[in-house]
């Protein structure tokens, strides 16, 4: 892995973003790499939950601008037409990255300390839960310039109202609005264990926050096709069945 840190530790897979001299800034590595860490901990039956965080003073910075103009990148030379397609199929395979946090079959808890800004929140919101550092600064200033997050998960995390003054303003997040974000913010030398302590537990017993997933996916589609709701049980006994089988009971 060239951007990304991947470790186990116990049941905990670990992805930290690794790029801390340029404040962890997204390039296209990055985008790729990250849907590979995610894979690797849902095929690991020791791994409970993903553990993503960011190396050095913050999380992320957003997409690493330094990066993007020293490589010449297709449909951004000067001088050429801008063609609008080749930048949606662009931003469409990093929005397919982030988006693997969100999909994944295992929680994933993301650590949020120093700055999370611009691209760096799509991978925050696009995690399950969220860990913020009481110090953090979190928000979206490119919306003043670009509009709308490539995720648009803003919406989805913090309601109608909160996510229009978020980004018709492009300021930072209040501690309010972070308090609405997550449900842990904390002093982070303090206390960051803590959830990972009651998600990814000692024993050997049955990976409940992986079924819990399960089930909250469950009853996301509860309205949808009877069979789609059957496939979605099925795989929460499987699993359920499998984990009791590995502790022997």
């Amino acid at each position: 892995m060239e951007t990304l840190r991947y470790e186990k530790d116990g049941r905990v897979a670990r992805i930290t973003l690794d790029r801390p001299e340029r404040g962890n800034g997204i390039n296209r590595d990055m985008t790729r790499e990250l849907p590979q860490c995610v894979e690797e901990a849902n095929l690991d039956p020791d791994i409970h939950v993903i553990a993503l965080a960011g190396e050095g003073k913050g999380f992320c910075g957003g997409y690493d601008l330094v990066w993007s103009a020293e490589e010449t990148l297709p449909n951004h030379e000067p001088g050429e037409v801008w063609d609008p397609v080749l930048d949606w199929q662009f931003m469409s395979r990093n929005v397919r990255g982030f988006m693997s946090l969100f999909h994944s079959d295992k929680p994933v808890v993301c650590k949020v300390h120093g700055f999370c800004v611009a691209g760096g929140t799509d991978m925050a919101l696009c995690s399950d839960l969220l860990v913020i550092a009481d110090d953090a600064r979190i928000g979206y200033p490119p919306a003043r310039v670009w509009g709308s997050p490539t995720t648009a998960m803003w919406f989805h995390r913090l309601g109608l109202e909160r996510a229009k003054r978020l980004l018709l303003t492009g300021d930072p997040m209040s501690r309010e609005a972070v308090a609405n974000l997550a449900r842990w913010v904390i002093d982070m030398d303090d206390g960051r264990q803590t959830v990972f302590r009651w998600l990814a537990p000692g024993d050997t017993g049955v990976a409940w926050p992986l079924t819990g997933k399960l089930c909250g996916m469950h009853s996301m589609i509860k309205k949808g096709s009877p069979s789609l709701r059957s496939l979605t049980l099925s795989r929460f006994w499987t699993m359920r069945s499998g984990s009791a089988k590995a502790s022997g009971s």
